[in-house]
């Protein structure tokens, strides 16, 4: 089977992956660069073949940062409770 390109653009930056071994890694990292501001929904997707569904690509690519995203924020919630539970505790051990 022919090696396919998929080039994922992330704010004006290209990420590119090969459709039978993709280094997702690099799309991670470039994905992470971002500012919490930017809207992964204007990402482009281009891909050498005509039948790729990027589409399809984009929405999984787009679903996962925002659970990420959302996982980041409930752990950080998380450790921040803590935090405040073990100031507390320490405090009242003074």
């Amino acid at each position: 089977m022919e090696e396919k390109k998929i080039i994922v653009t992330i704010d004006k930056t290209k990420v590119e992956l090969q459709s039978n071994n993709p280094n997702i890694k690099n799309l991670v990292e470039k994905i992470l660069d971002q500012d919490e501001k930017f809207d992964f929904n204007n990402i482009e997707i281009e891909c050498s073949d005509d039948n790729f569904d990027k589409d399809s690509f984009k929405k999984i690519i787009v679903d996962s940062v925002f659970e990420f995203k959302k996982q980041l924020i409930i752990e950080e919630k998380d450790n921040n409770d803590k935090i405040e539970k073990i100031e507390k505790e320490k405090k009242n051990n003074e």
